[in-house]
């Protein structure tokens, strides 16, 4: 079954394309995209060429790249945060024995364990919290790039095609 979502099988920006990049096959070799399509020739080609255009567009846009600027901008210290208190966790486990055995309230409770079982729930919070900050901050950029991913290989496969109604990208729909 073919999948034909702009997201699916597609390369991160800048790979694969000139130096440095992943190499294309040569001729004759067959992909997998030369395989679901049963092995038709320039048409499919120049199919994929688009798409592959279309797909570099995007992944070229500002608005692109502000979301994945924000999407940093929130994962990384929201992991780096996780990382440190598990590290903590488990060097106050081994350099202070004696704190982590007390047993506040003088229940069968310790710090420790109550240390351990705080590490989970603390990772739902980070996860509640990124789920929030991208609803609020990438959801909505990622939808439009999605329809505009998709315009644009609607119309790179009419022009490849050459049916009528091909429009360039950035030109309003009729």
């Amino acid at each position: 079954m073919r999948i034909d979502d702009p997201w699916h099988d597609t390369l991160a920006s800048g790979r694969g394309e000139g130096d440095g990049g992943l190499p294309a096959p040569g001729p004759g070799v067959e992909t997998a995209r030369t395989r679901s399509n049963g092995g038709a020739g320039s048409h499919a080609d120049a199919r994929a060429a688009a798409r592959t255009a279309a797909r570099l567009a995007v992944h070229r846009s500002a608005a692109f790249e502000e979301m994945r600027r924000r999407h940093r901008r929130f994962v990384l210290p929201a992991a780096g945060c996780l990382l440190l208190g598990h590290l903590a966790y488990a060097v106050a486990s081994v350099a202070a024995p004696g704190l982590m055995a007390r047993a506040p309230g003088g229940g069968p409770l310790t710090v420790g364990t109550l240390a351990a079982l705080a590490q989970p729930v603390i990772a739902l919070v980070v996860v509640r919290a990124y789920l929030g900050h991208a609803r609020l901050h990438r959801d909505g950029t990622a939808l439009e790039l999605r329809w505009y991913a998709q315009d644009l290989a609607r119309s790179a496969d009419r022009r490849a095609s050459g049916a009528p109604g091909a429009r360039e990208p950035g030109e309003p729909v009729r």
